[in-house]
């Protein structure tokens, strides 16, 4: 992990690729901080991110790839297994911090948000005010490591209907992410941008063929 820790100013190209932004749709859990209440939050926090790092990222990204590349079914019910764990890992530590946060429940719809490697944007029922801190849990779709959580600060708050029920929309930057988990993120949104380029060049070429 040491080897990870850097500024990330260093690097302009890095800075750029953070705040590549990409429309989708995740799994995203919130809760809001109490003003008083933020080093109490970041405990919580480090909890969070100590009960699903249980197995290391890295290595379960690698044992996902060699399952899919050898198809091997002993590699793939081994990667269920782990997902599995890491899912009751986080049932255990809501209970411990007495959070909703790490209590997803899968089977609800997925948020449209606005996405990017600085932070995100989301529809909400609540009003926020500017400078609220937020404890966010968030899941990707195209991702097979544990759930994401950080602490993010709303910088604005508007009054937009972009989901039936909600009718303000958040924009959040990330105050506390922990740098591996904000790769992620960016590698996410790249590869949903991949997702779209391939897809509006098979319609732009279905039209053409008409």
């Amino acid at each position: 992990m040491a080897s990870y820790e850097f500024s990330r100013y260093d690097n302009p190209e890095r800075v750029k690729r953070e705040f590549v932004r990409v429309d989708d749709f995740i799994f995203l859990n919130y809760e809001k901080i109490p003003g008083k209440d933020m080093a109490s939050a970041k405990k919580r926090l480090k909890t969070l991110r100590v009960s699903t790092r249980a197995f290391n990222e890295d290595n379960f990204n690698k044992l996902s790839y060699l399952a899919r590349e050898r198809e091997d079914p002993i590699l793939s019910c081994l990667v269920k297994t782990l997902e599995r764990f890491e899912q009751k890992l986080d049932k255990i530590t809501a209970i411990l911090t007495e959070s909703t946060v790490g209590q997803f429940d899968f089977s609800k719809s997925l948020t449209p948000v606005n996405i990017s490697g600085s932070g995100i944007r989301f529809p909400a029922t609540e009003q926020m005010e500017e400078n609220d801190n937020l404890l966010i849990e968030m899941s990707l779709p195209s991702t097979t490591v544990a759930p994401i959580h950080l602490i993010g600060t709303v910088v604005r708050c508007e009054n937009i209907q972009v989901a039936e029920g909600m009718p303000y929309r958040l924009a959040i930057k990330y105050a506390d992410i922990d740098e591996l988990d904000r790769e992620t993120i960016i590698q996410h949104v790249f590869k949903v941008q991949r997702e779209h380029l391939r897809a509006s060049k098979v319609i732009g070429q279905s039209i053409e063929r008409e």
